[in-house]
């Protein structure tokens, strides 16, 4: 046609170049679209991690804030507690006292800081509590002691200081947090608990001193003279009977002396195997005319095939008369006491008093076993005594690992007491006596040093009258210069002197002599044994004794002896 434009064809040879191109720009299409996909993601990312770490930020800016505000309010704490607190560094360090430091000491917290506390301590206690707070932070040990601190007065006042470890999730100490209180008045008050306890026990043992010494020329010559055959029924009878109300008041005066070992946790036994039948049975015999007396039956079941203890027989027997004489004293006239034994497990024995007496009222059974305690006043007030009888009884039985318990139906209906030990074969253990060879009757040459001139008077007829030779002082100074001019046997001594003491005079006699001797005294704590036991003294007898006691005694002493002197 024309006029017609006619389109060309490309030619054979235009073909790939144009097949290339458009490939490269087809891949470079694809890389512009990949790339701008990858940067859509790290945008993407990039806005995560952003958003992300713009709540970290802000969750720790709060924590720290947090942290902060318990900071604050910790130290206000510290600041307004009474006590004083402090921190330390792992090492033990101080870094930091609160206001109550400064104010005590008057001090600024950069001269007590680190380790300059040291100064306000009392010079005394620097280097316990030194060694003490470096070995609790060397160890990582809770810290715990009593020392005084210098307040800005110069005045020294007791602290009760403590301080605790602050470990991370491995153990490992961060740092430590303690507190000092004020103790002083809580000490003198302490102090001034234990004066008075101490000047209570010193009057105790003064009062029994007082009162036993006197006690003890009546306490023998009654004890002889009541056994005297020459001097009718009726006389002696009497004379029992005032030997009987001597006894009753020096064991009245052993009970306010037990009480007191008790309170101190001083009370000790010397146990043996003790028949309890042979116990009980000879309780009775000092009891049993209370019950007579009154027109009271004292019967005894004692059925316990097993009644063998291994327990102190003269404070079991003191348990034992206790009970029964509370049992006799609250039971009226036509009733009756039982006694009686029994072995309701393998092992033990129960040994109950059963009367028909005045009963007990429940509530009174919750104190029976305090001191002073008698269940009603005015029981107190018609039957008499002190209250102490069961405490003391109590601690008695269960220092020998036994249980003692008091039970009743109320007033009216009578009371049963039980006490319960462990058992032990009758022959396993024997009395040191038993392996003793016995002590021939002999002379012996005494030196007596007594300066109560009754006790002295009755001692000296007594031993003549045995067959000893005696001779008596009443002071320390006489009786030193007997001993320098005549040998003895033994010496038997009162400790509390003219001139001196007994355990100064047995010291000097045993050291130059080698002399034993008896102690004769009032005073009878375990400080008083013990004492005359490292002066010397063989036996320390407490007053008043009577001189069954004595003889016994003079006894034993001879018995050990490894050597005896013959008497001229």
């Amino acid at each position: 046609m024309a006029g017609r434009i006619k389109k060309e064809t490309p030619g054979p040879a235009a073909d790939p170049e144009r097949a290339r191109l458009q490939e490269q720009t087809t891949a470079m299409n694809e890389r512009l679209i990949l790339s701008s996909i990858h940067q859509h993601e790290l945008t993407e990312e990039a806005q995560k991690l952003n958003t992300q770490l713009r709540r970290e930020i802000t969750e720790r800016e709060l924590a720290e804030g947090a942290l902060r505000d318990s900071e604050e309010r910790l130290r206000f704490i510290a600041e307004s507690m009474p006590q004083k607190i402090f921190t330390a560094k792992a090492d033990g360090s101080v870094d930091y006292f609160n206001r109550q430091w400064m104010e005590f000491t008057g001090l600024s917290f950069e001269q007590i800081r680190d380790w300059g506390w040291k100064q306000f301590i009392h010079p005394d206690d620097v280097e316990e509590t030194l060694r003490r707070w470096t070995h609790a932070v060397a160890n990582g040990e809770y810290f715990e002691m009593e020392t005084r601190f210098r307040r800005h007065d110069g005045v020294y006042r007791w602290h009760l200081s403590r301080a605790q470890a602050m470990r991370d999730a491995e153990g490992q100490v961060l740092m430590w947090t303690g507190s000092n209180t004020d103790i002083e008045e809580m000490r003198q008050a302490k102090d001034q608990a234990e004066r008075a306890s101490r000047a209570k026990d010193d009057f105790l043992a003064a009062l029994s001193h007082e009162l036993r010494t006197p006690l003890t020329p009546v306490l023998m010559t009654t004890a002889i003279l009541a056994v005297d055959p020459l001097l009718p029924a009726e006389v002696r009878g009497q004379l029992a009977m005032v030997r009987r109300n001597v006894e009753l008041e020096a064991r009245l005066i052993d009970d306010l002396l037990d009480l007191t070992r008790i309170s101190n946790g001083k009370l000790q036994i010397q146990p043996v195997t003790t028949d309890l039948h042979q116990l009980l049975e000879q309780t009775a015999e000092i009891v049993r005319s209370d019950g007579f007396g009154k027109k009271v039956l004292l019967s005894f079941a004692l059925e316990a095939a097993g009644h063998h203890a291994m327990g102190d027989p003269a404070r079991l027997q003191q348990v034992f008369w206790n009970i029964m004489k509370n049992a006799l004293k609250f039971t009226p006239a036509g009733g009756s006491v039982t006694v009686s034994t029994r072995n309701e497990t393998a092992g033990t024995i129960i040994v109950s008093f059963v009367d028909t007496g005045i009963g007990i009222r429940a509530e009174a059974l919750l104190h029976i076993f305090e001191a002073f305690e008698q269940g009603e006043i005015t029981f107190q007030q018609r039957f008499g005594g002190l209250g102490l009888g069961l405490a003391i009884s109590r601690a008695i039985v269960e220092l020998h690992g036994g249980e003692i318990r008091a039970a009743s139906d109320g007033v009216g209906c009578g009371a049963t007491f039980s006490v319960t030990l462990a058992t032990v074969a009758a022959r396993e253990f024997a009395d040191p006596r038993e392996s003793r060879p016995p002590v021939p009757e002999r002379a012996l040459r005494l030196l007596v040093v007594e300066d109560h001139a009754a006790t002295l008077e009755v001692l000296t007829r007594l031993l003549t009258r045995s067959g000893h030779r005696v001779t008596h002082a009443s002071n320390v100074r006489d009786g030193l210069a007997a001993a320098a001019v005549e040998s003895f046997d033994a010496v038997i001594s009162d400790l509390g002197l003219p001139d001196g003491t007994g355990f100064e005079l047995m010291k000097k006699l045993h050291t130059a002599q080698g002399l034993r001797g008896i102690a004769l005294s009032g005073y009878g704590m375990e400080t008083d044994l013990r004492r005359s036991q490292e002066s010397g003294f063989s036996a320390h007898l407490t007053k008043p004794i009577d001189f069954a006691q004595l003889e016994r005694a003079l006894e034993d002493l001879m018995a050990n002896s490894m050597e005896w002197t013959k008497p001229e």
